[in-house]
């Protein structure tokens, strides 16, 4: 398979195909095995960071009971209530929320206010996908 790209997109032509028919060799290139590798695998060359925002912005949004539940099974729930009565931002994006994504800022200002981590979050978040 010969893979060829201008930059902006990758064209796939079979090996026995003659590309100049189809692609403007002024402007698209052979590509390398490792810009394809690349091209191909992206997730394989992402930064421990950059993995770890992939994992969490591709879990599930939570309904509101489901957010709810999680916080019942931890324990705090009470706690949230106490943090909802004392900021607006956060009361109006927990009371209206039709569904809970677990990248939103409104979100991340409540787990620091309830001094929790990113990683209990997850782990709530994931634990709250089995409930």
């Amino acid at each position: 398979m010969q893979k060829y790209t201008n930059d902006v997109e990758v064209r796939y032509f079979d090996d026995d195909v003659d590309v100049s028919i189809y692609i403007d060799l002024n402007i698209y290139r052979l590509m390398t095995e490792d810009e394809v590798d690349r091209f191909e695998n992206p997730e394989k060359y992402l930064s421990a960071e950059e993995k770890l925002h992939l994992f969490r912005e591709r879990l599930p949004l939570l309904d509101p009971v489901e957010f709810e539940l999680m916080l019942d099974a931890n324990g705090l729930y009470d706690a949230v209530q106490d943090v909802i009565a004392t900021n607006r931002a956060i009361k109006a994006y927990y009371t209206r929320s039709i569904n809970f994504n677990r990248l939103d800022s409104l979100l991340d200002q409540l787990r620091i206010a309830l001094w929790l981590t990113d990683e209990q979050v997850d782990e709530m978040w994931e634990q709250a996908l089995t409930l």
